[in-house]
């Protein structure tokens, strides 16, 4: 039997940082994201040599998902669309994949917020690596989404079509562990506290122009969640990341950040459809590359071969 199962990343919009323990149960948190089709896939085959990982793969990562399951695989191939550790959420993506594509081959049912409830847990608890929930249900669920962090998570969905033409995605050149710098959530200064407050009035702000395709508002809400993210946690930003920042204003760029905890990876703009061109041009002439991207709505997607 040949299990093939894919899961895409996203790019967070607003409210990064508030899905994070233990400022999402004190305080309660919000997320808006959009998953994208830069995936993480996986082939889990029972045919081959026993316990097969991936080229250049953590034995670990893998033995802690096949842990949870009555299924093994003898081999495990896997293909990504982009890089690891740039920020799009490609851990929770690949987590996401394994635990969808492993429960359809153990027979055991889960829903789309089991999926993503299930893979945080295995990252978080079993591995360790540190993290807020909204990366993994953007990869279960795909599309557009508003997470409200409470008693338990809330997902609504939201169109991003009018919005996402504005939107452009840039690769830095480096990457950088996220749960090294997520780790600087889990004591929260009075400081970090302020600012992860403001990013989340910012985020509730930002659900209406976001489901309308203000992408001017938008683009302005994201300049001010910026500054606000780089006084959330320590190495969100330096200098390099600063500079790049300051030439895509120049090109027209009305806002934007760095993707997931910061620090390197992919960064996300909002710009004028007539300046995109420019604004391509510039940075990639600074040692960044344009991708391009678009929507997925699909989420998880497992089947049997």
């Amino acid at each position: 039997m040949e299990i093939v199962t894919q899961a895409p990343c996203r790019i967070s919009l607003f409210g990064g940082g508030t899905d994070v323990e233990p400022y999402a149960s004190k305080y309660g948190g919000i997320c808006i994201n959009l998953a994208i089709n830069l995936r993480q896939r996986f082939i889990l085959s029972d045919d081959g040599k026993d316990n097969v990982y991936p080229v250049g793969a953590n034995p670990h990562f893998y033995e802690a998902f096949l842990k949870e399951f009555y299924w093994k695989p003898a081999s495990i191939v896997s293909t990504f669309d982009s890089f690891i550790e740039s920020g799009i959420g490609a851990s929770a993506s690949a987590a996401v994949a394994l635990v969808s594509g492993l429960a359809k081959a153990s027979s055991q049912p889960l829903t789309r917020q089991e999926i993503a409830e299930k893979a945080w847990d295995i990252e978080v608890n079993k591995l360790g690596i540190f993290g807020g929930k909204q990366d993994q249900y953007a990869a279960s669920f795909g599309g557009g989404s508003l997470l409200i962090f409470e008693d338990k998570v809330y997902r609504y969905s939201l169109n991003l079509k009018n919005l996402f033409p504005y939107l452009t995605l840039f690769y830095t050149g480096k990457n950088r562990k996220s749960a090294d710098i997520q780790e600087g959530f889990k004591e929260l200064s009075s400081e970090q506290t302020i600012a992860l407050d403001k990013i989340k009035d910012i985020a509730y702000e930002a659900i209406a122009p976001v489901r309308f395709g203000d992408w001017k508002k938008v683009g302005r809400l994201l300049d001010q969640t910026w500054e606000f993210k780089k006084q959330s946690n320590k190495g969100v930003s330096n200098a390099r990341i600063d500079g790049l920042y300051t030439l895509a204003k120049s090109c027209g760029v009305l806002g934007g950040k760095i993707m997931g905890a910061g620090g390197g990876g992919f960064m996300l703009f909002v710009c004028p459809l007539e300046a995109q061109s420019e604004l391509i041009k510039t940075l990639e002439e600074n040692g960044c590359k344009w991708t391009d991207f678009g929507i997925d709505n699909n989420g998880a997607e497992t089947r049997i071969l």
